[in-house]
């Protein structure tokens, strides 16, 4: 069903790989809007499931894409900074596997009518993953301002500081070890959804 939260999770897909393809163009405008629309379409997110819970407008459509929508925008904006050289590739790659590892498993379990048990260590990398992402969309919003030489030179230094790479190093972390965790914690989940995978293909 394609009610108000849903519409907004939509305009979150339809505007991630525009904001990528702004980031990406190296037109210091277009960059600027692709940082505003990350932010609107990050925005969204909290919209949708404001919405969904004040008005207990929850459907199965809305806990299939609202996580898609999460993983495709945040996959959006980490290639785009891999590609303007401020996040290492291994690292995003590891992440982006994680994530849409996480999502493909939690989508068979809403097939099967099961539900996925989210770690507390999960939520806090997705919370972390998002302060830091914005973080990184601010500071490059600001460069391409070019307020001044001063301020241009002290937003790269940000921006190529070991801080970004330490943090993103532990973000990483906690994607393996929350996909250790999925795959602990959903053990038998787990194999009762590939069990009846199998026996719908016979």
């Amino acid at each position: 069903m394609l009610n108000v939260p849903n519409i907004f999770t939509i305009i979150r897909i339809i505007l991630s790989p525009i904001c990528f393809i702004f980031l990406v163009s190296g037109n210091s405008i277009l960059i600027q809007i692709g940082c505003i629309i990350y932010l609107i379409a990050a925005s969204t997110d909290y919209i949708d499931g404001w919405i969904a819970r004040k008005f207990k407008a929850f459907s199965k459509m809305g806990s299939f894409i609202d996580p898609l929508a999460d993983k495709i925008l945040t996959t959006s904006i980490f290639l785009s900074l891999v590609i303007l050289k401020i996040l290492p590739l291994w690292m995003v790659l590891i992440v982006i596997i994680r994530d849409f590892s996480t999502t493909f498993l939690r989508v068979q379990a809403d097939k099967n009518n099961r539900v996925m048990k989210t770690s507390l260590t999960a939520k806090w990398k997705t919370f972390l993953q998002m302060v830091f992402i914005s973080y990184l969309i601010v500071l490059v919003f600001l460069l391409n301002m070019n307020i001044s030489a001063e301020s241009n030179s002290h937003i790269v230094s940000l921006l190529n500081s070991n801080s970004v790479e330490i943090v993103m190093f532990i973000l990483t972390m906690f994607s393996i070890w929350t996909i250790i965790e999925y795959l602990i914690h959903n053990k038998d989940l787990i194999k009762i959804i590939f069990r009846l995978q199998s026996e719908n293909k016979q």
